[in-house]
């Protein structure tokens, strides 16, 4: 009992300071009207709190129906309702459009009066949204569990919710410290795993959410410690190098069940791995990619899956949830 409340009050601390708020807010006049800047310390302006929010990105759906009631969103990714790509219970269902990073024209039809974008669709995209004058709010793609939860903070400060922001990092932080309790000293960090992504086989090393899952998960990840950094090609030669005790292997966006166990048996019987621990011990995963491209508070799931893969029932798997502030 002495121990989780020691964790708590640790949770409590964490949230006070690991965090680094990057995020402004001025109130203009009493008229609810206030100013926010972004992570590029563009200003915006909002006239009361956004009641037709729309994002250009699953991540960034995700983050804000943490935030805001489904009603306050007109828009969110066709794949926020994929069971594969992302976590039950956002409340998807109740939102009809389902869009891919949207035209100016499907922006203009809808009418938002709040647009989330993050970076990498790039500044002419940014400026032709802008045009529309309509407020756009630009985030830079969070690199680690730290960074999504100040994405949090500036988000929830955002659309008017900072209460809810600050009941969400708590969450976020709770459930790390439950896992990472649950994961034995002796063997944290001795078990090592290669990430195959199979539509980004770009992904995985260093500077990414996901070697910030696998360091919470106390597992160490080949890819970063091999020294490539995200967006660097993971060969064949590398996982030679490397040879991981675990395969994690992303399932296909088909979700064909066929489809994935080719996918596994042709990896299995490749002959140049044939040599390698993962493949002589048969630890092969296949992982939904909800685990894996996981920019948003959901993350401690992944902490919580890898670590129940790799370490077994010492990692107790809590029922996974939606996590929302509110």
């Amino acid at each position: 009992m002495l121990r989780y409340i020691a964790f708590f009050i640790l949770s409590l601390l964490i949230l006070g300071c690991g965090v680094k708020h990057n995020f402004e807010s001025v109130h203009i006049d009493s008229l609810k009207t206030y100013m926010v800047k972004d992570d590029y310390g563009n200003s915006i302006i909002l006239r009361g709190k956004p009641k037709r929010i729309m994002t250009t990105h699953i991540y960034l759906d995700n983050i804000l129906l943490g935030l805001v009631e489904p009603e306050r969103m007109i828009s969110v990714s066709k794949n926020m309702d994929n069971e594969s790509k992302t976590f039950a219970g956002a409340g998807v269902e109740k939102i009809k459009n389902k869009i891919i990073m949207p035209d100016a024209e499907t922006v203009l039809s809808l009418k938002p009066d709040l647009l989330v974008v993050h970076d990498l669709i790039g500044e002419d995209k940014i400026r032709v949204y802008r045009d529309l004058g309509i407020p756009v709010y630009v985030v830079r793609i969070p690199v680690s569990i730290k960074e999504v939860q100040n994405k949090i903070f500036g988000l929830s400060q955002l659309v008017g919710e900072q209460q809810r922001g600050i009941n969400l990092v708590a969450k976020m932080n709770n459930l790390l410290l439950r896992i990472e309790c649950n994961i034995p000293q002796n063997v944290k960090f001795s078990k090592s795993s290669v990430l195959v992504a199979t539509n980004h086989s770009l992904y995985g090393g260093r500077g990414c959410v996901y070697d910030d899952v696998c360091k919470h998960a106390k597992i160490r990840n080949g890819i970063s410690e091999v020294g490539l950094a995200n967006g660097q090609t993971v060969s064949k030669e590398i996982m030679l190098e490397f040879n991981p005790d675990y395969f994690f292997l992303t399932k296909s966006w088909s979700d064909c069940k066929a489809y994935d166990e080719k996918l596994i048996n042709e990896f299995v019987n490749d002959k140049s791995l044939k040599n390698l621990q993962a493949i002589k011990k048969r630890n092969v995963m296949l992982i939904d990619e909800k685990y894996i491209f996981i920019g948003h508070q959901n993350c401690v799931w992944s902490v919580q899956k890898l670590a129940h893969l790799v370490y077994g029932d010492c990692v107790v798997l809590e029922p996974e949830e939606f996590l929302k502030g509110f």
